[in-house]
């Protein structure tokens, strides 16, 4: 499918575009596209190997097959030269590709300067890593690459200056400020340029954004870092909500835990957990703690509010958490692992404080686990763990977690879903075999071997 290349007059009402021009599939994917300040009826845009000049109801494309004989690497983006007609364009191999309009002896010198007699006239090795942004602010030109480095040229591609010092991940896009650079004076902070008479680099407040989901202002003077913004750089594995509040909490696999209000869209705190993925999320019903399960078996109780450990982390399933889970009265945590073990964690006062104590742990079943949950026994105020698995197994611990009573489902019954406590009864859900929803009364007696069908309901 071809693209089509569109300018439109935003100030006119008309729909319409003022021109365009369609592009031939054989160009590639054309994925950067930037006007010459200078001209703005001039426009240049590059796929990963193609590169084409505009000028309005006329364009010509250059590709890197038939005009280069040496490596190139793959095209990033261009820029217009500013203070002359070249152009350049970055590359994947590290390099920066000089075009300019070349004039045959049997063309007039007027025509020369079209964007259609545009050629690479020199290939310049700037550096090693793949470079992946190319632009230009006042009199420098710009570059930023995939070790989160950025870069400053003059317009003779000397370098100026640089900032590697950031760790950040690959840079995808720079931005500059549109308020000029104030001037040096004896109080200015402002860095050094690398050339011999090493005078101040004055440059704009810029911001950069990164592949990995953080957006940064730098203040050029002081070279003064602040982090806007950053987003969960891997999928995102775990949400709760809190029981009272318009918040949810956030955890993706790379450790990043974020809390949102999400009646103002506003976001409050997060906290990074670096080297771990979060598993799994649960808010206590008082919303005081959050409870944070991880792949490494590792799970943290914290502050709901602050994000701060509540106490020490705890480290007891050997496989990735999978469930968690609160009971009623906040008094106790229960986790589910991929190794079918379910653990219990209490609340306890320790040194006059409050803290938390690994209660027990029990492998009850034989398959996955498919969920935990606590309910309250009839007439009474114990909490009572139920966990459900593939095996077909519900398994049930009392407050004393010193035993466990196991109850069978149905043959041909495989729980997919979860458990809910209501009203006494306790209901697993989304079954697959014969299409039954079954419930277990919640008295049911320890010594009975089959679970107790209080109804059933077609899916």
């Amino acid at each position: 499918v071809g693209q089509r290349v569109c300018i439109w007059k935003w100030t006119s009402p008309e729909k319409k575009p003022m021109c365009s021009v369609e592009l031939q599939p054989a160009f590639g994917y054309q994925n950067y596209i930037v006007f010459n300040p200078k001209n703005h009826k001039e426009l240049v845009s590059n796929s990963k190997t193609q590169v084409i000049f505009y000028l309005w109801g006329k364009w010509s494309c250059h590709s890197t097959r038939h005009t280069f004989n040496k490596t190139v690497g793959l095209f990033s983006q261009s820029v217009f030269h500013f203070g002359n007609l070249q152009a350049l364009t970055a590359t994947s191999g590290g390099k920066l590709v000089v075009w300019d309009a070349v004039c045959p002896p049997s063309m007039s010198a007027s025509l020369c300067v079209k964007p259609h007699n545009r050629k690479a006239i020199k290939l310049m090795y700037v550096q090693k890593d793949a470079l992946t942004v190319l632009t230009a602010s006042d009199s420098y030109f710009v570059t930023c690459d995939v070790k989160g480095h950025t870069k400053f040229y003059d317009g003779q591609l000397q370098l100026v200056n640089w900032y590697s010092h950031f760790k950040l991940g690959p840079i995808q896009s720079i931005s500059f400020s549109k308020n000029p650079s104030s001037l040096a004076n004896n109080n200015s902070d402002y860095s050094s340029s690398c050339t011999i008479h090493g005078q101040p680099f004055i440059i704009r407040n810029f911001i950069l954004s990164t592949l990995d989901a953080t957006v940064l202002h730098i203040t050029a003077e002081g070279t003064k870092l602040e982090k806007l913004m950053e987003e969960a750089k891997e999928a995102v594995n775990a949400i709760a909500c809190h029981p009272s509040q318009p918040l949810i909490a956030i955890g993706s696999h790379c450790g990043l835990l974020k809390v949102w209000d999400y009646m103002q869209t506003k976001y409050l705190i997060s906290r990074i957990f670096m080297g771990a993925s979060i598993q799994c999320l649960s808010y206590d019903p008082a919303g005081s703690f959050l409870a944070a399960g991880f792949t490494d078996g590792t799970v943290y109780i914290l502050d709901s509010i602050s994000l701060e450990d509540d106490c020490k982390e705890f480290k007891y399933s050997r496989g990735p958490v999978t469930q968690i889970s609160f009971s009623h009265d906040s008094q106790y945590l229960a986790t589910a692992d991929e190794k079918y073990a379910v653990t219990v964690y209490k609340r306890i006062w320790k040194n006059g404080e409050r803290s938390w104590e690994h209660l027990a742990g029990l492998h009850s079943h034989y398959k996955p686990i498919r969920s935990i949950i606590f309910g309250v026994l009839l007439d009474s105020d114990q909490p009572r763990l139920l966990s459900l698995g593939e095996d077909r197994l519900l398994v049930s611990l009392l407050k004393s977690m010193q035993g466990s009573t196991v109850y069978w489902l149905e043959q041909g019954l495989t729980a997919k879903g979860g458990v809910q406590w209501t009203q006494g009864l306790v209901a697993p859900f989304s079954m697959r075999g014969n299409g039954q929803l079954m419930h277990v009364a919640a008295d049911t007696p320890a010594q009975d071997s089959k679970a107790y069908c209080e109804g059933t309901a077609s899916l």
